[in-house]
């Protein structure tokens, strides 16, 4: 009984939670120069602020709607700031330059995004490991010197808080054992999948770029398609193109097709997942449990996610709990989010059932 009775209070505990990631706005870089170091930094801050709450803003709302974005003063401004920290800082009497990280008050962002009638979304996706293969001239490259696609890709330095964040390959000799030759087809997914685990993820996304020359314009064209291997989210291949100037500018048109590749994917994202606060439901589901830091661990995974407006105990025992989950959104879009964080909600007989399976670890993108 004392166990369980411990159980129920780190159901009624851990309800809270920090800051959600996608509310963190990090490597904003501001340069500031005034009569003194302290209203140099004043300023500094004022614009890191407002420039972290722009970037905030497109990051959760679709870029069809960028142009209704709301506009605020600096007193609210300030009321929807948590905290901020200096990454890097430097001064002299009259300068000030520093790094900054921001943290936005979730329910604030939120009350203002619903004020201004905009959908948005905070579910993040999980980490995807991108396998850029080029085709130049009917040869496919992969690991090999000539795949500038993939040097470029490499180069990058992608976003950390992205919603649906990207991990490059680093393309030493144990990648090139997992995945040896270019380009792998259907039936050699295994493959992508295993060179994903080493990098403690489930999911790969596959960046086939062709390489050819526009016709008549005689200007190089990148057409990539990228198609999703083992993913939770489901999705047909999808295709970016991108035309350059001429090929003595093919660093630049990779990076383009980069640019227009990242986007692709976030916007496609943030579609598939709007949200509006304005309405929510709820389900009831059964959780199996298999030891006490099981249970609490899923109960962490519910609370990361922004779908879910709160969760309650119907019963719970050593064995199971029955939980109700109130959620915005409709049933796809919080099995979707469940499932981005390796919760499994399942339906049969009309009776809902909530299982974990343990999560990949998290790498850093880009490294």
């Amino acid at each position: 009984m004392a166990t369980l009775g411990l159980w129920c209070t780190l159901m009624i505990t851990a309800t809270g939670v920090g800051a959600q990631p996608t509310m963190i706005v990090s490597g904003i870089t501001v340069d500031a120069s005034a009569d003194s170091t302290t209203l140099a930094r004043d300023q500094a801050l004022a614009d890191g602020q407002r420039r972290a709450f722009d970037r905030l803003l497109r990051r959760l709302v679709p870029r069809s709607d960028h142009g209704a974005l709301p506009r605020v003063d600096s007193a609210r401004l300030a009321g929807l700031i948590e905290n901020f920290e200096v990454e890097e800082e430097r001064s002299s009497s009259r300068r000030y330059i520093a790094k900054l990280t921001f943290r936005f008050r979730s329910e604030e962002i939120r009350r203002l995004l619903r004020e201004s009638d905009l959908a948005f979304t905070e579910t993040v996706a999980r980490p995807h490991l991108v396998l850029p293969i080029v085709e130049a001239g009917g040869v496919a490259l992969l690991w090999e010197d000539g795949n500038h696609w993939l040097a470029a890709w490499q180069r990058r330095t992608l976003d950390r808080e992205s919603l649906f964040p990207l991990v490059v390959p680093r393309g030493d000799g144990r990648d090139q054992i997992v995945v040896a030759v270019a380009p792998p087809t259907r039936g050699e997914e295994a493959r992508l999948l295993a060179l994903a685990e080493r990098y403690e993820l489930r999911d790969a996304l596959l960046a086939r770029a062709v390489l050819d020359t526009e016709a008549g314009g005689g200007r190089p064209r990148l057409q990539v398609t990228l198609r999703l291997i083992g993913s939770a989210i489901a999705s047909s291949p999808v295709q970016v193109v991108v035309i350059g100037e001429s090929l003595e500018k093919l660093p630049e048109l990779y990076g383009e097709a980069i640019d227009r590749v990242i986007t692709r994917l976030e916007e496609d994202w943030k579609r598939e997942n709007l949200l509006r606060l304005d309405s929510s439901d709820r389900v009831s589901a059964r959780v199996p449990v298999q030891s006490l830091a099981h249970w609490v661990d899923v109960r962490r995974r519910l609370a990361r996610l922004p779908i879910v407006k709160s969760v309650e105990v119907a019963a719970l025992s050593r064995t199971d709990a029955q939980i109700v989950i109130e959620y915005f959104g409709d049933i796809v879009q919080l099995q979707g989010a469940l499932g981005q964080m390796d919760l499994v909600l399942t339906e049969r007989d009309g009776f809902w059932t909530l299982s974990a399976r343990q999560p990949a670890s998290r790498t850093a993108p880009n490294r």
